[in-house]
């Protein structure tokens, strides 16, 4: 399927990467290059006795910045009539729902540690999936086929309000995913 028309577009959000996140790649960033920079006056002064060390160093510096790149892009959320689309970073993982196939959805506020373990693509209990950036807040949403997915938003009653323009069944908002699972009865 084709990406939809900014026409078709009811609601986009991108959900960043909170501060700390950012200042943890640097770090990791720095830390990796003086590594490189150490390994690389080694190899040429012994010759090249440590040139595997070099293109294995080199390598893994390169998978992970095109990886903490690829994180520090956030999170796109797009709802248009047809379907719900979450990209995460610009990695070629997306997760699409079709409207269609939404029985409802609910904000809620939930908490990422306790919940799933952190941020991410995660799985939580009851076969819950998540697919959250930052903050604690989201929305719950219920397939026809009983799956059930955590979109984290920093502004999930919008979003929801953009659901329902779509043709989706919203719920009240939820002060806890337990409350949000126990509700959807």
């Amino acid at each position: 399927m084709t990406d939809p028309s900014q026409a078709d577009v009811i609601h986009q959000e991108r959900q960043g990467v909170p501060t700390w996140a950012v200042g943890i790649c640097a770090a990791v960033g720095v830390m990796m290059l003086t590594a490189l920079a150490s390994v690389g006056v080694k190899v040429a002064s012994s010759g090249l006795h440590g040139r595997t060390d070099l293109v294995f160093l080199v390598a893994v510096l390169v998978v992970s910045e095109l990886a903490l790149f690829a994180f520090l892009s956030g999170m796109k959320i797009t709802v248009t009539r047809q379907m719900l689309t979450v990209a995460f970073g610009s990695l070629p993982l997306r997760l699409k729902l079709p409207i269609s196939d939404v029985e409802w959805c609910r904000p809620i506020t939930y908490k990422p540690l306790r919940d799933f373990g952190g941020w991410g693509i995660k799985y939580g209990k009851g076969g819950l999936k998540a697919w959250t950036g930052k903050g604690n807040l989201g929305l719950l949403v219920l397939l026809k086929d009983g799956r059930k997915y955590l979109i984290g938003s920093d502004d999930p009653e919008t979003l929801a309000g953009a659901m329902r323009v779509a043709g989706t069944e919203i719920r009240p908002m939820a002060d806890s995913l337990q409350e949000g699972l126990d509700q959807s009865a």
